[in-house]
């Protein structure tokens, strides 16, 4: 699996962490939006260092 394939996972992972929290409990999706933000911070961030580190090897 390559680093492009997990960050997606882990994207779709917390994309459907909010989607079922927020059909249980609107307040707690709410709390966790800022970790969804984080989350996709984190992983652009990611993506550019390996891009300009040249890529994965």
């Amino acid at each position: 699996m390559s680093p492009h394939d997990i960050q997606s996972v882990l994207t779709l992972s917390t994309l459907d962490v909010l989607r079922v929290t927020a059909r249980v409990d609107r307040a707690a999706a709410t709390a966790l939006t800022p970790y969804a933000a984080w989350c996709a911070f984190a992983t652009t961030l990611n993506a550019d260092i390996v891009r300009r580190n040249g890529g994965c090897r």
